[in-house]
């Protein structure tokens, strides 16, 4: 009856938890278009094809049409249930009552007068997450925008098939026949026709986004993917994307008991999967780092000295409340911590001139070996007692490329 049409484009890390999730709220089809992906996703997809858990096509992008309709299109078409779903790989389908998984969307997808039911987002941020946790995206990201963000407003759609012509000109609306509507999941009809309610609704149904997940993965998967909804490079994510995102106004949990249940039924792909010979592995982060989500303090590197096998830079950091940080650590290429091999506070007059604090301790000298990678980024911050993170320490400074000049005579 409901089926869940997707396009993926490098999402091996979330694949398995988006289909186990989903499977245990019962929907059993899935219609998969792979854009070209090189990370193993396309793989993985053939092998989940072979075993009978998705139809898997490939969809490489169509000059002239951005990928996420162009495959919307093609899905529509291939797809043979009578009820269709388009949803993203970090975007998750959620009932008001888990106990009751879809029941009362079956009850509105049951009444003939139903052609398309609008879904709105409840748009999660990254939990205050730097690097995240070895955990499901679902359990470990469960801090979200108040119900009455605008971001909210934009909804997904679930078509039926028999009254839907074609994808919208975004992946939010689809086009339906003539005199055939949208309806909220309350019933009442949605009147917006261009993927954005005037008004946030939630009462049996919402779809969570999980737009942005940590700092880490929006920057090394999500950033530099691209986006499937537009073929303008100038509109792919940045930074300032994830900052505009990073929304954890609300702690909204999803109940234990599924979580757990998601998890076996992970397991349980993973197994099937090793039984036909495909041996899935995933990404394991050595350790999490969270930022305060109490506000963050400021800081700049002013000098960056490099030597033979070490680098120093000195500057000043201080957190919200004007006081001094306690510990300073690197990230290498946005996942892995580079701690200092030697660290030196002192005091910085010139912040108590500025109104920054007294400067007492304010300062800092920090050594760090040299990395032998190549940095496509490299972050600094000052942390607490309690090891989180309360100043991101910029600079003006163009780090990246001054140690990568270094790293490659010392190590080539």
């Amino acid at each position: 009856m409901l089926s869940i049409c997707s396009i993926f484009k490098n999402e091996h890390q979330f694949i398995l938890e988006w289909l186990a999730y989903h499977r245990c709220l019962g929907i059993k089809h899935y219609y998969i278009a792979d854009n070209t992906s090189t990370d193993g996703s396309k793989e993985l997809l053939i092998a989940l094809s072979k075993i009978g858990i998705v139809e898997y096509f490939d969809y490489p992008t169509e000059a002239g049409t951005a990928p996420q309709i162009g495959a919307y299109n093609t899905l529509l078409s291939k797809a043979e249930t009578e009820w269709l779903t388009f949803i993203d790989a970090d975007e998750f389908l959620t009932p008001v009552n888990y106990e009751e998984s879809l029941t009362d969307l079956y009850t509105l997808l049951n009444d003939e007068r139903v052609s398309a039911v609008a879904l709105n987002w409840a748009v999660y941020g990254s939990s205050c997450s730097i690097i995240p946790e070895n955990a499901l995206v679902v359990e470990r990201l469960n801090k979200r925008a108040n119900k009455e963000h605008s971001v909210n407003r934009h909804y997904k759609s679930i078509v039926r098939k028999k009254d839907t012509i074609s994808a919208g000109k975004n992946p939010h609306h689809f086009i339906l026949k003539d005199n055939k509507k949208y309806v909220k999941t309350t019933g009442y009809e949605e009147s917006e026709s261009d993927g954005l309610s005037k008004q946030v609704d939630w009462d049996k149904l919402r779809v969570n986004h999980y737009v942005i997940k940590s700092k880490a993965e929006f920057i090394n998967k999500k950033a530099v993917r691209g986006r499937a909804t537009t073929l303008e490079k100038d509109l792919n994510r940045t930074i300032n994307f994830f900052r505009s995102h990073d929304l954890n106004q609300v702690e909204d949990n999803i109940p234990r008991w599924f979580i757990n249940r998601v998890v076996c039924e992970k397991k349980l792909l993973v197994e099937k999967l090793k039984n036909i010979g495909y041996h899935y592995s995933e990404q394991v982060y050595l350790s999490p780092l969270y930022r305060t989500a109490c506000g963050m303090g400021k800081g700049n590197i002013d000098i960056l000295n490099i030597f033979e096998e070490t680098f120093e830079i000195r500057g000043w950091a201080i957190n919200k409340n004007l006081e001094p940080v306690e510990h300073i650590i690197a990230i290498i290429n946005s996942i892995n911590i580079l701690e200092p091999i030697n660290l030196l506070f002192r005091d910085r007059l010139d912040l108590a001139r500025a109104n920054l604090g007294s400067g007492i301790g304010s300062g800092f000298n920090v050594t760090f070996t040299l990395p032998k990678v190549e940095l496509k980024h490299i972050d600094f911050y000052g942390l607490d007692s309690n090891g989180l993170v309360v100043v991101e320490i910029k600079s003006t400074i163009d780090l990246v490329s001054e140690i990568n000049k270094k790293t490659e005579i010392s190590f080539s």
